[in-house]
C-alpha cells in the first residue's frame, strides 16, 4: 500500500527503477487486485511487468488494445489462480461482442502470461442445461412480443472461455500456465489475419475445441485434456495459406473416447513427437460443417505414439523432423523471440 500512497503524493520513483508493479491480496504490494494494476499500467507505458503474489483472484480481466509489452507473472501457477464464472451465451444476451465473455479478455499485443492458473467454472455452478431470458435470442420470424421466443438454452458445457483474445492481440506468450474451463473454447486466441501465439509448458483442459487458435501457433511441452468425447483441438488458418498450429512434444489426454481434433475452414495442424493417451478415440481429425476448402485436408504427424491400442491414422506423413520445428519454422520472419 505504501507504493500507492507515494504515487498519490506524486512520487513514482520505485516504478521508474524496476518497471513493475506488485499485486498482493494481503496489502503488501501496490494493489490488492489485478484489474486495478492493469488500469494503472495503461496510464504508465514504462510499466513492463505486473507481478502477482499467491492467492485466488476472483475477477475478470480486461486488457485494453493500448496495452503492449507487458508481462503478467505469477509467483507460481500452483499459488496464483484467477477464477471467474462466465458463460459466453449468457454474456452475449446483453452485450454485442465477446469482450467480457472470458476470464481474461485481451485486445493488447506483445503480452506474456507466466505462472498462472486461469479457471472458468460456469459449468460447475449448474446441475444441467438451463434456459434464460435473452432479448438477443429474438427471431424476426417469431411471433411479436412472445416471450417464449426470447428464451435461450444455455448448455452446461457451452462456450466458456478462460482466455479470449481479439484481432490486434498478437505476439502472445503463455508459459507455465494452466487454463481450465467446464465448457468449450477454453483458450481462444482469435486473430486469423495476424495472430502469432506461443505456448510452452502449459495445461489446457476443457470441452470441445479447448485449444483453438486462429493464425499461427506453436505449443511445446504442453498437456491438453478433453472433458468429453468432442474434438480437443481446432485451428482456423483461412486467412493465410501458410498459417499453422503446431504441437511439439505435447500430451493429449481426456475422458474415454475423446476425439483429437477437427476444423471448419482451411487449416494446418502439425503434431511432432506427441503422445496420445489410451482413452483417445479411433477417430481421425475431421472437417466439420459444409464450408469449401481451398487447400485440402492438411493434417500432419511425425513420430507420435499412443498408449494402449494403436491406430494407423497418426502414422508419419511428413518429411519434416521434430528437430526442424523451431520458432522460425512456425513463424518465419513474422516474429522472433526477441520481439517480445
Amino acid at each position: 500500500m505504501i507504493f500507492q500512497w507515494l504515487y498519490i503524493l506524486g512520487f513514482n520513483f520505485f516504478w521508474s527503477i524496476d518497471h513493475r508493479i506488485v499485486v498482493d491480496q494481503n496489502g503488501q504490494g501496490d494493489f490488492t487486485a489485478i484489474q486495478p494494476a492493469i488500469d494503472f499500467a495503461l496510464q504508465r507505458p514504462d510499466i513492463h511487468e505486473i507481478y502477482i503474489h499467491e492467492g485466488i483472484y476472483t475477477e475478470k480481466l480486461f486488457i485494453d488494445s493500448l496495452l503492449s509489452n507487458l508481462t503478467f507473472k505469477g509467483s507460481s501457477k500452483d499459488e496464483v489462480t484467477i477464477r471467474y464464472t462466465q458463460s459466453r451465451d449468457i454474456w452475449r444476451c446483453s452485450h454485442p461482442d465477446d469482450y467480457g465473455a472470458a476470464v481474461i479478455n485481451v485486445k493488447g499485443r506483445d503480452l506474456k502470461f507466466l505462472n498462472l492458473t486461469v479457471i472458468n467454472d460456469f459449468g460447475s455452478t449448474i446441475s444441467g442445461d438451463t434456459t434464460i431470458y435473452c432479448p438477443n435470442a429474438f427471431s424476426p420470424s417469431a411471433d411479436n412480443g412472445s416471450k417464449e421466443h426470447l428464451n435461450k438454452k444455455v448448455a452446461k458445457d457451452s462456450h466458456q472461455f478462460a482466455f479470449r483474445s481479439f484481432p490486434g492481440a498478437t505476439r502472445i506468450v503463455w508459459e507455465n500456465c494452466s487454463f481450465i474451463s467446464d465448457g468449450g473454447d477454453t483458450v481462444s486466441p482469435w486473430d486469423v489475419q495476424n495472430g502469432l501465439y506461443y505456448m510452452k509448458n502449459c495445461t489446457v483442459s476443457g470441452h470441445v475445441d479447448a485449444w483453438c487458435p486462429r493464425g499461427y501457433a506453436l505449443a511445446e511441452n504442453c498437456v491438453f485434456y478433453g472433458k468429453n468425447k468432442h474434438a480437443l483441438v481446432w485451428h482456423d488458418g483461412v486467412a493465410d495459406k501458410n498459417s499453422k498450429s503446431v504441437m511439439k512434444n505435447c500430451r493429449f489426454e481426456g475422458d474415454v473416447d475423446f476425439a483429437l481434433g477437427r476444423y471448419h475452414k482451411d487449416c494446418q495442424l502439425y503434431f511432432f513427437e506427441c503422445t496420445f493417451g489410451e482413452s483417445m478415440a479411433d477417430k481421425p481429425i475431421y472437417k466439420a460443417g459444409n464450408g469449401t476448402l481451398l487447400h485440402g485436408h492438411r493434417i500432419f504427424f511425425k513420430n507420435c505414439k499412443k498408449e494402449g491400442r494403436q491406430y494407423d491414422w497418426y502414422a508419419n506423413n511428413t518429411d519434416i523432423s521434430g528437430d526442424q520445428v523451431t520458432f522460425e519454422f512456425v513463424f518465419g520472419d513474422k516474429w522472433t523471440l526477441n520481439d517480445n
